[in-house]
């Protein structure tokens, strides 16, 4: 795992690349942002090779905090199982101008808030047993997804999965491509959303 980091204030990193070199679980990812971090910024930086995910952003019971205040601009992760990870209580997670290339799940999205997601684009899907689609969204409060981009002509699942409890959530300027035999968007039958905007 390239970077692990916890209980850091204050960290930058600009024009790197971060790669796994495959191999290892799914817990392997190429930056692993854990609890008690705040005021994280990543430019121009390439995470990939990861059998976990190539960005994940996720709390943990041993730490005071969840992760917050992280800045993600025109970063590129390739080739791993899921391109970005954001769980486990983080929020104020702002991402925009992202390249997701041969990941089997774009982003993986459980229990988070105050999400900005903007200019994404993800293309290249690989199979995968357990992840599949371009976004799986779950339990989150508080997001706009906005001006992505996904090349479907690979994905086996629906390009967008939302599922337990959603509230405040936007989804804007999808453009999706080789769309074949799949939903654009998927709710579990378990779901509680309300204010939804799709548009």
């Amino acid at each position: 795992m390239p970077i692990q980091i916890s209980g850091t204030n204050g960290f930058s990193m600009v024009d790197s690349i971060l790669n796994s070199s495959d191999g290892g679980t799914k817990w392997l990812h190429s930056a692993y942002l854990r609890g008690d971090n705040s005021n994280f910024c990543f430019e121009d930086v390439e995470f990939n090779n990861a059998s976990g995910g190539g960005i994940a952003i996720a709390g943990n019971p041993q730490y005071n905090k969840p992760p917050e205040n992280m800045i993600f601009k025109d970063c590129r992760i390739k080739d791993s199982v899921v391109g970005v990870h954001i769980n486990s209580g983080a929020k104020n997670i702002t991402i925009s101008g992202l390249v997701i290339e041969g990941c089997s799940l774009g982003f993986k999205i459980n229990e988070a808030s105050e999400l900005s997601i903007d200019k994404v684009s993800i293309s290249g899907s690989k199979s995968n047993e357990n992840d599949h689609g371009g976004f799986s969204i779950e339990n989150v409060e508080q997001a706009t997804i906005s001006n992505v981009s996904i090349d479907a002509s690979e994905i086996t699942e629906s390009l967008c999965l939302l599922i337990g409890n959603i509230e405040n959530l936007r989804l804007s300027s999808f453009e999706d491509n080789n769309v074949k035999d799949i939903p654009l968007y998927s709710v579990n039958s378990t779901a509680i959303i309300k204010n939804l905007i799709i548009e």
